[in-house]
């Protein structure tokens, strides 16, 4: 706590000393949302984006200080202004999509990934995330599989790419390949508490009270 405190006093006498240096701002802002002090990171982030309009950092963090006091439709806004001001910023576009997700504004979230994936197709959480949010259309089986393995394709490592796939697959009940692509990514990774979670839940909906717990 002590150096919690010693930070935030640097951090303002920085300001102090020269308002202009928005790197001061931005940490200060991040640090009152560490401590729960969220009117106040506001205040600074907002300072830090009127200092460096074309920083995709200040809308992001605000959007996230936004979002965990409830403020969505706000955070939006806020992503919305930064879209404008860096419209070629993948970063934005996906927190956007992210937010439009939790808000179960779902055609916008999937047309925010789209658009972010049009401008850097190599992005494999975009994918998997587009995955998950098709998942919850229906209609929409096909692509949300396809996006699923993209992502796995593309990083093959990214594990939490795999529990997204088997969750699909849960869902349109095919357990029996949920289950091996679990089991055979545990062999890989066998303390991820994700995959062992998902492989839980398949097993549970197969019927195997036994082996989900």
């Amino acid at each position: 706590l002590q150096k919690t405190a010693d930070a935030r006093k640097a951090l303002v006498r920085c300001i102090q000393m020269d308002p202009k240096y928005s790197e001061a701002y931005f940490a200060l802002g991040k640090l009152c949302m560490s401590e729960g002090r969220m009117p106040a990171a506001e205040h600074r982030l907002n300072a830090f984006i009127r200092l460096q309009p074309k920083d995709a950092r200040g809308y992001t963090q605000l959007a996230r200080c936004l979002s965990g006091t409830r403020r969505a439709e706000e955070a939006i806004r806020v992503l919305q202004k930064g879209r404008e001001a860096l419209p070629a910023d993948t970063t934005i576009l996906n927190l956007l999509a992210q937010t439009y997700s939790s808000l179960e504004q779902l055609d916008n979230a999937v047309a925010a990934y789209k658009e972010s994936l049009r401008l850097d197709a190599q992005q494999a959480h975009c994918y998997s995330n587009l995955g998950g949010v098709l998942d919850r259309i229906p209609g929409n089986e096909e692509e949300a599989e396809a996006c699923h393995l993209k992502a796995i394709e593309l990083e093959p490592e990214l594990w939490n790419a795999y529990s997204n796939l088997a969750n699909f697959l849960r869902t349109v009940h095919r357990l029996d390949e949920a289950e091996q692509i679990l089991r055979t990514t545990l062999e890989k990774d066998p303390e991820n508490f994700e995959l062992h979670t998902t492989l839980g839940l398949v097993l549970l909906s197969a019927g195997k009270l036994g082996e989900g717990f």
